[in-house]
């Protein structure tokens, strides 16, 4: 997945806090018809995978059907569903500054 192509990069970088930021419609899918539980449960296990390399996440998606995903995959606290392109760009805004600060 690229949660993991992401933290593969993620893992050789030395620095305190690393963090991936999930942007996406929430609906785990791809070409291979990888999706439903069987992608939800993946992508759970990519972000346990970030978690053991000391990796955050956090997703933000638009798109009103990511409720029935993100809190499966993501867990309370790491995502936040969005419902237009400009509530995107104010999250990211304030994401960051939630983030620069962090030790």
């Amino acid at each position: 997945t690229a949660l993991r192509h992401s933290g593969a990069l993620l893992d050789k970088r030395n620095a305190k806090n690393k963090w991936v930021i999930l942007i996406s419609d929430g609906k785990p899918n791809d070409f291979d018809k990888y999706e439903g539980k069987y992608g939800i449960n993946d992508v759970k296990q990519a972000l346990r995978e970030l978690k053991q390399k000391n990796i955050n996440s956090y997703a933000l998606a638009i798109e009103a059907q990511a409720k029935y995903y993100l809190p499966q995959m993501f867990g309370q606290n790491h995502y936040q569903i969005l419902t237009t392109p400009v509530e995107l760009l104010n999250s990211l805004v304030k994401l960051y500054e939630k983030l620069k600060y962090q030790s």
